[in-house]
Order: C-alpha cells, then structure tokens, then sequence
C-alpha cells in the first residue's frame, strides 16, 4: 500500500515538468498573432500618414498652378489690352480708324509735298533718284547710310528724294545731315498722298481705302502703300527708284531719263 503511495507521489512533478513546454507551445501563436497585428497597424498607420500627405501635396501644388495660371492669364489679357489698344496701321477695320491712320494725317508738311519736290529737283540735278522709307526713323541704320554713301559716290551730282513720313523729321535730318555737309542732294519728304495719287489709276483705290469702304487684304497697308508711292512717283516726277539696300556702282547719267520725262512731268502736274 505505501509503495503505491510512493509511485504515486513521484509520478506528480514528471506530470508538471511535461505539462510545461505545452504551455509554452501555446503562448507562442498568440504572441505571434499580437506581433502580426501590431505590425500590421504600423504599416496601416504608415500608409495613411504617407497619402494624406501625398494629397496634401497634391492640393497644394494644383493650387500654385491655378494661382500661376490665373496670374499668367490675367498678365496675357492685359498684354492683349495694350496691343489693341495701340492704333495699327496695317489692319485698319473700320472707317474710324481708317481716318486715324497716321500716314492719312495732313500737316503743314504734306501741304507743301508738291512745292518741296519741284523746287528741290532742279536743272542742277544729274539724275534723279526715289526712294521710300515707312519704317521708324531710327531703324535707317548702317546699311542704309552706306547704300546712300554708294549711290553718291557713283552719281555725286545726282539729286536723292527720301518719300518718308519719319525721316522727314529731326531725327531724320541728323541721319542725313553727314551728307549734305559733304555737298550732295539729300531730301527727306513727307509725301501728301492725296496729291501725289491724284490724276493717276491709283485715285479710286486709295480714296476706298482712306474712307474705309476698301478692305486693304491680308498684305499690310503700309508695304501696299510703299509699293504704290514708288510707282506714282515715277510717274509724275520720273527718275530712278531704288530700294534703301541697293549698292550702286555705275553713274546713271547715260540713261537721260529726267531730260526725257520732263516735258510728260509738267504736262501730269498741270503746268503746260
């Protein structure tokens, strides 16, 4: 009986000691679970954190954009102002301003374009030459200095007429002004258009034009016009029209062309 009791009571802590590693075995999973789940949050968490400021960042470079681009379009829209706001000769789309156009303007100085011409192309000129010029004065730089200097060189008793509403000016004079101390025939003219397209083919055109029932084409007026000028010129007052570009080498003298014009000049102006 007491060795039953013995057994008995030895057999208890052998339970005990294999009882533990169960237990063990147990707890693992569920601090493994605990651990997946805490990570898990962290990387929940994490996600989060980066979209809200992924978004954020989003929002708020959209918003610089529409804060550049609405600057851009309104600096655009006042730049767009100003240039409309600038009269324009070359397009003129209404009669208003068509009478605005500044190369339509009388002055003193287009009133006097006729007496200009014929008091300064004289018996005294060996040759007389044209030339126009609808840029701003202050652009008739090197180039066209030297196409002057050349044209005078081979005809230095040749008689020069610049058909210009900005070189006949101060600043236009002071351009010249080397020229005419050193002897040669330089004029610059403002043109009175009227006048000069008067009694010419030209005449109708340019009164339509002027009064705005004409639409001047995709061609701007004022080369339209330049290209006209030189052609009426020529055909009231003859000589030789030359671009401000051209480079002249030969003396113009042989080709007699004011002595033959002469006569059909005055009979165009009315002074038979």
């Amino acid at each position: 009986m007491s060795s039953l009791q013995l057994r008995s009571t030895t057999t208890t802590p052998s339970s005990k000691m294999f009882d533990s590693p169960r237990l063990g075995r147990a707890k693992l999973p569920i601090f493994s679970t605990i651990s997946f789940a805490a990570i898990l949050l962290i990387i929940i968490f994490a996600n989060s954190l980066i979209s809200n400021l992924s978004l954020h960042s989003v929002a708020h470079h959209n918003n610089q954009q529409q804060k550049l681009k609405s600057t851009s379009t309104h600096e655009l829209l006042s730049l767009k102002e100003e240039v409309v706001t600038e009269p324009h000769i070359e397009t003129p789309s209404s009669k208003k301003e068509s009478s605005e156009l500044e190369i339509f303007k009388k002055t003193t100085l287009t009133t006097q374009f006729h007496g200009r011409v014929t008091e300064f192309l004289d018996d005294h000129c060996r040759g007389q030459f044209f030339m126009t010029w609808i840029s701003p004065a202050k652009s008739f730089g090197p180039r066209e200095v030297l196409a002057l200097e050349s044209l005078f060189k081979a005809n230095p008793r040749g008689c020069l007429l610049i058909l210009s509403r900005t070189m006949d000016s101060a600043f236009g004079f002071r351009i010249l002004k080397p020229l005419l101390e050193l002897g040669f025939r330089v004029l610059a003219v403002r043109p009175n258009l009227s006048s000069l397209f008067k009694n010419t083919p030209a005449e109708s055109w340019f009164d339509d034009i002027k009064t705005g029932n004409k639409d001047p084409g995709e061609i701007p007026l004022a080369q339209n016009l330049s290209n006209l000028i030189r052609l009426a010129v020529l055909y009231k007052y003859g000589g030789v029209y030359l671009d401000t570009d051209f480079i002249v080498l030969r003396n113009f003298s042989v080709l007699r062309i004011h002595s033959e014009h002469k006569a059909s000049m005055d009979r165009v102006n009315g002074q038979d």
